[in-house]
């Protein structure tokens, strides 16, 4: 990214941050933004196979060779993104369209480091971590 704003290419620039606010949609639940990314990835592999296919006598055989590496890997992503579950960390809140609510799941981890003083409210809530609540476990 650095470098295409040093050359300022506008146009690269530009795809840059498109595809990075449908990611936050997707991210968000969006079905659109879902599909919108997978019309992104199958264009660059379809744009990526033709260059080779119609200037490979003409490219390297390194920019070739990397070319389709990466058609093949933005194809992994997007079999990923058709199949998997998991990337959709929120969902739409079925009250209000425009806002998006967590997905509930019991499989994350969060690890919450503490410095305890001798401080009144860092004792209640250290008492509150092991006696009051069960999904609190203390590694050491």
């Amino acid at each position: 990214m650095a470098l295409v704003i040093i050359a300022r290419d506008r146009w690269a620039i530009g795809q840059i941050l498109l595809t990075v606010i449908v990611m936050y949609f997707f991210i968000q639940g969006r079905k659109w933004a879902k599909w919108l990314l997978l019309c992104i990835c199958s264009l660059l592999v379809v744009i990526l196979i033709g260059m080779v296919l119609a200037l490979s006598s003409k490219l390297s055989t390194t920019l070739v060779f990397r070319s389709l590496i990466m058609a093949a890997l933005i194809t992994v992503i997007a079999i990923y993104m058709v199949t998997s579950k998991d990337l959709n960390r929120c969902q739409p809140d079925p009250k209000d369209d425009k806002k998006a609510l967590p997905k509930p799941t019991s499989r994350y981890l969060e690890l919450l480091t503490l410095f305890p003083d001798k401080a009144a409210s860092t004792n209640r809530f250290l008492q509150f971590l092991t006696s009051e609540q069960d999904d609190f476990k203390q590694l050491w």
